[in-house]
């Protein structure tokens, strides 16, 4: 009986011995597959959770600060990684200096349009540019003004006292005419808005203090002269001149004539009533002596006393190159004047230096304000403001659009990945 027992107690405590190596085989093998689990290295790179990416280096720290890595172009591609550890993306102020990085984290360079607005950032550093900027187009400077928030300015904008005007896309208008609302505007090879009298291609056009071209009858305050410039193009008369079926007379400055002209080529002889206005088919007293004149406003006779007299009137007489042309509505020759307007403080031609705009900063709003040249608009008895019936088709006025084209910004963009 006791055998028996020993026997069997030996059998359990063989059973227990089997049981406790494989126990320790079991936990030598999970121990060991713990260790490969814990131990295998992450790879560096990026990498993402919850809050956004980071980037691991080398050694599986977390990095920050830029990060540059080479792009399949031969390049470099820029990244910015915050204090946080994360990349960041949109407008950042690092070292008070502004950059933007898209959506996929990469910093832009060149033009980039942020909720429609255009902005440049710098091609080598991608450092956001505010002030002046110009770039080569088809072999032509562009002048582009970026304002101080780096927006790419359009419309009319103020810059060191000097008004300019920037297309839809952003390029300043330069040497041409432009039209905005309605009204035309002058700038020139500088880029600045023209004002006062302004000539071009042996033309004198008016320019008020808004830079506005001006139409029709203009006075100068100073010496109360007239003048005229067409209705259609903007050109100030000179020689013979009809509006609104009245013949008028300037002079090669552009004043307005009033008294006795004679023809010097024919030796016709016409009046020029106070208000300008040639007299004919009619008969006038002058200082006592009564004129007629035929249809064509010519001289015909005296009568004084109930005598007859076709002699040459008295007083001053100025000269006229050409007669007005009885019925003809005509413009007139109008020739280059040869002096400028008395009221012009010298000769306004097209600059022919400093090419493109200064640089320097400024304020938005749009142009205005009065006249401050002493010249003003003005009526003349019988004659309708700002009318004529003469219209001149003018190859000189050229709408801004047509020279430049259609080109936007944003023909760079940020290096590729």
């Amino acid at each position: 009986m006791k055998e028996a027992l020993d026997r069997q107690t030996k059998n359990v405590r063989g059973v227990i011995d089997i049981m406790k190596i494989k126990m320790k085989r079991t936990a030598v093998i999970l121990g060991t597959a713990a260790a490969m689990l814990f131990c295998t290295p992450v790879m560096a790179g990026w990498q993402q959770d919850s809050n956004g990416y980071y980037y691991l280096d080398g050694s599986n720290r977390v990095y920050s600060n830029w990060l540059r890595m080479a792009n399949s172009t031969g390049g470099y591609t820029y990244y910015y990684i915050n204090s946080n550890g994360y990349m960041v993306t949109g407008w950042q102020k690092i070292n008070n200096v502004w950059y933007y990085f898209r959506s996929d984290g990469v910093m832009a360079t060149g033009w980039q349009e942020v909720n429609g607005e255009w902005y440049y950032l710098d091609p080598q550093n991608g450092q956001m540019k505010t002030g002046w900027h110009n770039q080569q187009e088809n072999g032509t400077t562009i002048y582009y003004y970026l304002k101080d928030s780096g927006a790419m300015t359009r419309g009319w904008r103020q810059i060191d006292g000097s008004w300019y005007y920037f297309l839809d896309d952003g390029r300043c208008v330069i040497d041409l005419w432009v039209q905005v609302n309605g009204k035309w505007y002058r700038c020139g090879s500088d880029g600045k808005m023209k004002t006062g009298w302004y000539q071009q291609d042996g033309n004198w056009y008016y320019l008020d203090s808004s830079g506005a071209m001006q139409t029709g009858w203009l006075r100068d305050n100073n010496t109360n002269t007239l003048y005229y410039c067409d209705t259609g193009t903007g050109i100030m008369a000179t020689d013979w001149k009809q509006i609104n079926g009245t013949w008028y007379y300037f002079n090669t400055a552009g004043a307005m004539q009033t008294g006795w002209i004679k023809n010097n080529s024919t030796g016709a002889y016409y009046y020029l009533q106070s208000n300008g206005a040639m007299a004919a088919n009619t008969t006038l007293n002058i200082n006592g002596v009564t004129y007629s004149f035929d249809q064509n406003g010519v001289y015909i006779g005296t009568s004084s006393n109930g005598m007859s007299n076709t002699s040459a009137p008295s007083g001053n007489v100025t000269g006229a190159a050409t007669s007005p042309g009885g019925t003809s509505t005509g413009s007139g020759t109008n020739t280059s004047p040869s002096v400028s307007p008395s009221y012009n403080s010298g000769t306004v031609t097209t600059p022919s230096s400093n090419y493109g705009p200064s640089y320097g900063t400024g304020s938005s709003s749009a142009p205005g304000g009065t006249s401050s040249s002493g010249v003003t608009t003005a009526t003349v008895p019988s004659v309708s403001t700002n009318s004529g019936s003469s219209i001149i088709t003018g190859s000189n006025v050229t709408n801004a659009y047509d020279s430049y084209g259609n080109l936007i910004p944003g023909l760079t963009s940020g290096p590729p990945m």
